[in-house]
């Protein structure tokens, strides 16, 4: 059984992961770069009875769709990190965003099964292949 701990920038607010995702997949829509700043979103949805949550989050509420009832949450001391739900798809599980899973010593988070939204990606994000790489110094897995 995988075992993730997902935190926050500053560790304050963690989640401890049980079981395998039900759902991962990246999406490109805009609103998903407007919340990441990034290009894409990387989410999987876990079943809320496979995460514990340690530490304390503030709460984000928004209506999509009319849906009501889908918030997110994030650390109040570094403003990263948290967990979500969506009442639109899969609201009986808590969505995790799959980078803060990132760890040298865990298992690697589980890659999308699908992407959304593709046609609203950044121009430049096909060409990131090409682009010159490095280390940087930050430990690789």
């Amino acid at each position: 059984m995988p075992h993730w701990t997902a935190t926050c920038h500053c560790r304050q607010l963690r989640l401890s992961i049980t079981g395998a995702p039900r759902h991962v997949h990246a999406c490109t829509c805009t609103r998903c770069q407007n919340v990441t700043g990034g290009p894409a979103s990387w989410n999987g949805w876990f079943d809320r009875a496979d995460v514990a949550i340690h530490g304390t989050y503030s709460t984000y509420a928004y209506d999509r769709a009319g849906s009501g009832g889908s918030f997110s949450t994030f650390c109040p001391t570094c403003g990263s990190g948290g967990f979500g739900v969506t009442q639109e798809f899969l609201p009986d599980c808590y969505v995790i965003p799959m980078g803060s899973l990132a760890s040298p010593e865990g298992p690697p988070p589980p890659a999308p099964a699908m992407v959304h939204f593709w046609q609203n990606r950044p121009g430049w994000l096909e060409s990131l292949g090409d682009l010159p790489g490095g280390n940087g110094g930050w430990p690789d897995r």
